[in-house]
């Protein structure tokens, strides 16, 4: 349910129920994850990057399945914004 609500309200939230940190995984898009990691920051929460891809198997066509990918390092925030790129722009929707 990409942008469902206002990230400072999901900020108060996990805050008020004791949560210390809280993940973004929307699908198919990174586009929140800034304005999110800025809410988080704000309320003292740890922000968790990450993002939903399809996977296409590539021998059969028809097998495709979603994948939740998290960012853990500067790293891995690097090969998540290279699948996005794959998965949104070279693949037209689906990574192999």
């Amino acid at each position: 349910m990409n942008g469902t609500r206002n990230y400072v309200d999901w900020c108060k939230k996990a805050k008020f129920l004791g949560y210390t940190s809280l993940g973004i995984c929307e699908e198919a898009t990174l586009a929140g994850t800034l304005p999110f990691q800025l809410a988080c920051n704000k309320a003292d929460i740890k922000p968790i990057l990450g993002e939903t891809l399809s996977v296409l198997f590539k021998d059969d066509d028809a097998t495709k399945f979603q994948v939740k990918l998290y960012a853990q390092t500067k790293r891995g925030w690097r090969n998540l914004l290279a699948l996005n790129t794959s998965h949104n722009i070279e693949n037209g929707g689906y990574i192999t």
